[in-house]
């Protein structure tokens, strides 16, 4: 069903705010957010720069249905975001507030992950003690995960995004060789999602599926997984990479971290690159590094599936603001959507907290771990 087949009745502007990082599909939300109200004859505004655009009136624009479709087929994040921008701050929720008063907007609709939805709770909050009625309606868009809601908007082409760079990363690594070593460069593979394990478990789940990469198969090279919240040793894994002489390679989750205590000494912004550093440091082998990060910047792993699931969410969070003025989180666990009190989500979400595998997770793996 789409958002011109219901019977809703939305009162006054909109505006639609992306809220968190960049993700796949994120203009493919925020686009059909917008034409779904634009076809309900809603004033809508999509808000530039996140935040830091709420406070200042010349980041909202006034969108129009070409505009909506074309925001759909464009690559990066159109609304953009902004990370160095404290919502929080007394005197920038004031400023917000004052100019969503200026426009009459009362209603938004923020796609975004846990950080935005404490912020969009707080400013609910912090309209209230001023007198200002403001409903927001929140939509996870993160390939973070996120506490109460087990999908997300984003995950399936993140999972087929870093499937896509591994596809590319092990066998260009394999072929690489020095004469001083017997074995190839090392591919290291860091899949983003902060403490989380949800993409590079379905990377790993895509790759077996495979049975190969290029010409090498599953049995040809020593693939090492290495989750968040688990315990791994680096001296294991230089045990293992230096004394197995075949090809290897790693793939490692954002929050990854060892258990000896000068990991944090280690030079590197991430775990991929202090691995990449400590495994060369022993001058025995070398090594390829991909950070995978930035996933919005393509539109060639958005499936149909994933289209025909963001309909679904845009349909149920447009038909919710129109049935309710309470600030709700869309929360979507199987096949069935439901909501929560803004408030009631925010508190319980926290990407920071690192989930580790499930007892099932770890048997299906236990060959690629340390």
């Amino acid at each position: 069903m789409s958002a011109a087949d219901m019977v809703v009745v939305i009162v006054g502007p909109v505006a639609v705010i992306y809220g968190g990082g960049q993700i796949p599909s994120a203009n493919l939300i925020i686009g059909m957010i917008i034409a779904k109200l634009l076809q309900l004859d809603c004033e809508v505004y999509g808000v530039h720069r996140s935040f830091l655009g709420m406070s200042d009136i010349s980041f909202y624009e006034k969108v129009t249905l070409d505009n909506a479709k074309e925001i759909q087929k464009q690559i990066g994040t159109y609304l953009s975001m902004c990370r160095k921008f404290d919502p929080a701050d007394k005197k920038n929720y004031n400023q917000i507030i004052a100019v969503l008063r200026e426009l009459g907007i009362h209603k938004l609709i923020v796609p975004g992950g846990d950080g935005s939805s404490r912020a969009m709770s707080d400013l609910v909050k912090r309209a209230r003690k001023v007198g200002y009625p403001l409903q927001v309606i929140f939509v996870p868009c993160t390939i973070d995960g996120i506490a109460g809601s087990t999908q997300t908007v984003g995950y399936n082409p993140a999972v087929a995004e870093s499937f896509r760079h591994a596809l590319f990363m092990i066998p260009n690594a394999f072929a690489t060789w020095n004469p001083k070593f017997a074995t190839p460069r090392i591919p290291i593979i860091e899949i983003q999602g902060r403490n989380r394990n949800d993409i590079a478990v379905g990377v790993m789940r895509e790759i077996s599926k495979a049975g190969s990469i290029g010409k090498y198969s599953l049995d040809d090279f020593d693939l090492i997984f290495i989750p968040a919240a688990y315990k791994w040793s680096i001296n294991d894994l230089l045990d293992r990479i230096y004394l197995e002489d075949r090809e290897t390679a790693i793939v490692v989750a954002e929050g990854a971290a060892p258990t000896e205590e000068y990991w944090g000494a280690i030079k590197g912004d991430g775990v991929g690159e202090k691995l990449k550093n400590i495994i060369t440091s022993g001058k025995k082998r070398e090594c390829n590094l991909d950070v995978v990060g930035y996933l919005s910047q393509t539109n060639d792993c958005i499936s149909e599936e994933e289209i025909h699931l963001i309909d679904e969410w845009t349909d149920f969070a447009i038909k919710t603001m129109a049935k309710t003025d309470k600030s709700l989180a869309i929360i979507k666990n199987g096949d069935k959507f439901s909501t929560k009190s803004i408030h009631t989500f925010a508190k319980a979400t926290n990407s920071k907290d690192a989930i580790p595998l499930t007892e099932a997770e770890l048997a299906e793996f236990s060959k690629n771990l340390l």
